[in-house]
């Protein structure tokens, strides 16, 4: 082959590797091309621009918004670990939530739009409005199986409520009377409704998150004890906490593992060298810590969830502790 022919043939495949190199290697710290996909965590935010006195500020647009944060299924980009990626909430419109005894309807629409169609669902029944309390979410009426209360709150998720009832007789009886009034509301809720009068129950807040001196971020729920504890371990199962129990002398502690598993389920042969469809998934932030969570009672309806280390010392304000509880905040019913 002549001298240039040979030249120029190994040069052709040094740029096809390279090209191929760039385009298949994961750009991480790592490799070898630095992710500069998430400099902007880096960024310092400086101070408005100050306009002149006479001019609109409200001309100054916004040319480079913060990109929405991308999953790469890696565990640590540029030296930051990345948080557990968002899971979709459950999207069912209606829904009947049990805790013991206690029974409700949990409603993906504000207390302000399903007010008006609780009403409706009433007069359809044929049955009579003896007192009615809208900023309370509070409703008595009159029908063919007595009478019956209703108590009418925000959820803890946003555009979320739920619906109670009280009504002499069996517990199945409610039981049917709530399933009745869920089958209605599924049916109505995407026509356009809203009440005037029950806006005041969307303005007591049910869940509220704060940041707290050596605790970092912490949870307030305002509800019962029990309710607070039964709503957390729901949240925690939803989002892949395997529950270990109660810590001994420490009854308003949760011991958990954050154990999120493969979403991907190996194949035959993969299975057979020992790899298992319930493996934990390793690329995921905090897979496999240990974390206790302490519920403590501030009152008798508020109650505070604070997250701790295994042996039990605080997280503080660390990205862990953000990650976590904000991960609890989404799914937390």
């Amino acid at each position: 082959m002549h001298y240039k022919s040979r030249c120029f043939a190994c040069l052709t495949v040094a740029f096809s590797i390279l090209f191929i190199g760039c385009s298949s290697t994961p750009k991480d710290d790592s490799s070898w091309f630095r992710d500069r996909d998430y400099d902007y965590r880096f960024a310092k935010e400086l101070p408005r621009t100050k306009i002149p006195s006479g001019l609109d500020e409200n001309k100054i647009l916004d040319y480079y918004p913060v990109p929405p944060l991308r999953n790469k299924q890696v565990g640590f980009v540029n030296g930051l670990q990345m948080p557990p990626k968002a899971l979709p909430l459950d999207k069912t419109p209606v829904k009947l939530q049990k805790l013991g005894s206690k029974e409700w309807l949990l409603v993906r629409a504000t207390p302000s739009q399903l007010w008006p169609r609780l009403k409706s669902y009433i007069r359809a029944e044929g049955m009579s409005i003896t007192k009615e309390q809208g900023g309370e979410g509070l409703l008595s009426v009159k029908g063919k199986q007595g009478v019956i209360d209703f108590h009418l709150d925000q959820g803890f998720q946003r555009q979320t409520s739920e619906l109670r009832l009280s009504l002499n007789g069996s517990a199945e009886k409610q039981t049917d009377l709530l399933t009745d009034i869920g089958r209605y509301f599924s049916g109505v809720l995407d026509q356009p409704s809203y009440s005037f009068a029950a806006r005041g129950i969307s303005l007591e807040p049910t869940m509220e998150l704060k940041r707290e001196k050596g605790w970092g971020n912490v949870l307030i729920l305002h509800v019962s004890k029990e309710r607070a504890l039964a709503s957390l371990k729901q949240s925690l199962n939803r989002v892949q906490f395997t529950l270990d129990g109660n810590v001994p002398n420490h009854p308003d502690q949760l011991a958990v593992t954050y154990f999120p598993q493969v979403t991907k389920k190996p194949g035959f042969f993969a299975r057979l060298f020992g790899a298992k469809p319930d493996d934990l998934d390793k690329s995921q932030p905090y897979a496999g810590n240990h974390y206790r969570f302490l519920i403590k009672s501030l009152t008798a309806k508020q109650q505070k969830i604070m997250l701790l280390n295994d042996d039990g010392t605080p997280l503080g304000s660390t990205n862990e502790n953000r990650d976590l509880i904000l991960l609890i905040q989404r799914t937390i019913t």
